[in-house]
């Protein structure tokens, strides 16, 4: 086992590395400092990292991002046009 893996599940998160994800992923890296505008950056990328490493959500499709930003209670509305 990879040593990060055993660090994960000691920290109890269970890392599925076999989501699509992207090497540039821009739009999750707006929405953080956008959620950091509102004092959420680290509870947006905790429920962000929780979607795509464990649930197999891609932090590269908005559709993840936006529940993200929704779960740690961010304007959805808000988020989509900040991206566009």
């Amino acid at each position: 086992m990879k040593p990060f893996l055993a660090l994960g599940r000691a920290a109890g998160i269970d890392f599925d590395l076999e989501v699509k994800a992207q090497y540039q992923p821009i739009e999750s890296q707006r929405l953080l400092l956008w959620a950091g505008r509102y004092g959420v950056a680290e509870e947006f990328m905790s429920a962000l990292n929780w979607r795509h490493f464990e649930r197999r959500e891609s932090a590269s499709l908005r559709s993840t991002l936006l529940a993200a930003v929704e779960e740690v209670g961010l304007d959805v509305q808000a988020a989509t046009a900040f991206l566009d």
